[in-house]
């Protein structure tokens, strides 16, 4: 078995910070045969912020960028 940890920032540039309201963290198991391109998990996170100021984007900023992918709008880890 083997472990993998991806970090998740959350940035905000207005007032209400963007936050997960399901789970502090995320966990995961990936099978072996599970395929390349395969979606693993989905993340959700919720801003206050109305309007464009409340647009969430979602992104990998890390070592793992290279193994995993993150649709931006839909949170669908890959």
């Amino acid at each position: 078995m083997s472990n993998s940890t991806v970090n998740v920032i959350i940035l905000d540039e207005n007032d209400n910070s963007p936050y997960f309201p399901q789970n502090d963290f995320y966990k995961t198991d990936i099978n072996e045969k599970t395929h390349l391109g395969a979606i693993i998990l989905t993340v959700v996170a919720d801003d206050k912020d109305s309007g464009p100021n409340g647009q969430i984007t979602y992104s990998i900023n890390n070592s793992n960028a290279d193994l995993f992918t993150i649709d931006p709008v839909s949170g669908l880890v890959r």
